[in-house]
């Protein structure tokens, strides 16, 4: 399946810790990463759900929060509700993020990360 990654104002990736998590465009319901490079190692954590929602929660966890010194990046992508679960499963088997114990279940559905593309 093709997605569409979301990158933040000068087509940069949106570092976590400075990113506005109250603006209109995170309000979306969709698959989400966390990251610190852009290679498959420095994947830190996959989610999905309502990003603003998720995101808004995601900054008080302290496991994460590890991460924000070290320059966490986030992307999105919109996705129809019943890919979130599939995309989620694919992404967490495949990549195996640091923070995420085990997929969700669900038929997995594959997308390229944002740098693969």
């Amino acid at each position: 399946m093709n997605i569409e990654w979301v990158k933040c104002k000068g087509d940069i990736w949106c570092e976590l810790s400075k990113l506005d998590l109250n603006h209109d465009l995170l309000d979306v319901n969709g698959v989400y990463i966390l990251f610190t490079e852009e290679t498959n190692n420095g994947l830190v954590y996959v989610g999905y759900g309502n990003v603003k929602k998720e995101l808004n929660r995601l900054v008080k966890d302290t496991a994460i929060a590890a991460f924000l010194s070290h320059r966490c990046y986030v992307t999105w992508a919109k996705v129809n509700i019943l890919s979130q679960v599939g995309i989620a499963n694919y992404l967490i088997s495949r990549y195996r993020p640091k923070l995420n114990p085990k997929p969700p279940k669900g038929i997995p559905i594959s997308v390229k990360l944002p740098w693969e593309l």
